[in-house]
């Protein structure tokens, strides 16, 4: 998951170089604070990418949509399924079809 560690080394980076409070924030500071937005949005796409793959390891690891569920603690396993299921069907991911992979994705 490259792409998230280097999103947030970046956002820490950047963040560095940012004022810390409210008080010293000036037009010095348009630059870095723009770039932290930008920061910002790499991590929620980071993050975003990282949905659609991170549960399947899980799953075939031997965790349930229970577990993953409950890790979230905001659904229950079939609203977490139901979820994933769609995140996964929206993709082009012709692997979905692999026998495996639909086990894993119907089961547990």
């Amino acid at each position: 998951m490259g792409g998230l560690d280097e999103a947030i080394a970046n956002f820490q980076h950047v963040r560095a170089k940012c004022p810390r409070r409210w008080d010293q924030i000036g037009p010095d500071d348009r630059r870095a604070l723009t770039a932290l937005v930008a920061a910002v949005e790499a991590i929620q796409e980071a993050v975003d990418t990282a949905q659609h793959y991170v549960p399947l390891p899980a799953l075939k690891s031997g965790a349930t949509w229970s577990d993953l569920a409950a890790a979230t603690g905001e659904w229950t396993a079939e609203e977490c399924r139901d979820a994933y299921l769609a995140r996964v069907e929206s993709l082009d991911w012709p692997e979905r079809e692999h026998e495996e992979i639909r086990t894993l994705l119907e089961g547990s």
